[in-house]
């Protein structure tokens, strides 16, 4: 991050992190015993809309590395190509921990696909943690889906992935000596996913200030990724004597 864009970042980063603001809802179960008993998550698809805001300072490092940019010198990734690094390094990370924490959740073998659209990423710079203060927060609307019929199984539903931060220097310095902070997060975000469409009971979700109110479609299965249906079996038929 380049010193001298520094303050209007941070001030931004704080904007950002007060809009997302996050309190517990319960919400009731969204599948049936028997749709748990039925399906399985064969496929997770996650998107990172371009009007999704991405604040995070290490992507900003990578995506700038990856193109040849040097912060430190001036250079910038506020670019479409940078910015397409940037989100497209969001995506993927996002990406393989769905996979890793929701593929294979439910007990069933009729495939279904969990589509997932992230409309916020606020990772909290060590810079903002020793000014401000700051959390993590991944913010978005995940939706399962038939992969058969690419029918809705459930509604949308708001999705919040939660990281403590750090506040002030001692505070910097835990957070420094955690797990990847964008990690730790996007797997709060994905353990919860699969929690809430696992539950047989009323569960307990964090939404943002808008309350659990989702604000963006959650596409399904393209018509072209459906998965035909397995075929009847042959009834069984006496042998002729």
């Amino acid at each position: 991050m380049h010193f001298q864009t520094l303050p209007r970042r941070l001030a931004l980063g704080v904007l950002l992190l007060v809009s997302l603001a996050a309190c517990a809802a319960k919400i009731p179960p969204p599948l049936t015993q028997e749709q748990r008993d039925r399906y399985n998550v064969d496929r997770v698809v996650v998107t990172l809309p371009a009007e999704s805001r991405v604040w995070w300072g290490d992507g900003d490092t990578t995506a700038a590395k990856s193109l040849g940019v040097d912060l430190a010198e001036g250079g910038s990734i506020d670019t479409p190509e940078g910015q397409g690094a940037l989100y497209d390094l969001a995506r993927e990370r996002m990406q393989r921990t769905m996979d890793r924490q929701v593929r294979e959740t439910l007990a069933g073998v009729a495939p279904a696909q969990m589509s997932v659209v992230i409309t916020n990423i606020h990772i909290s710079s060590a810079a903002q943690q020793l000014l401000v203060g700051g959390n993590h927060i991944i913010d978005g609307a995940v939706q399962l889906y038939d992969l058969t019929t690419g029918e809705p199984l459930t509604a949308p539903q708001q999705m919040v992935g939660f990281g403590g931060g750090g506040s002030g220097i001692p505070g910097a310095i835990v957070d420094a000596t955690r797990s990847d902070p964008f990690e730790r997060v996007a797997t709060d975000f994905a353990n919860r996913t699969r929690d809430w469409i696992s539950v047989s009971a009323e569960y307990e979700l964090l939404v943002t200030e808008s309350g659990n109110e989702v604000e963006v479609d959650v596409p399904g299965p393209a018509e072209d990724a459906l998965v035909p249906p397995e075929p009847a079996a042959e009834p069984e038929t006496d042998p002729v004597s």
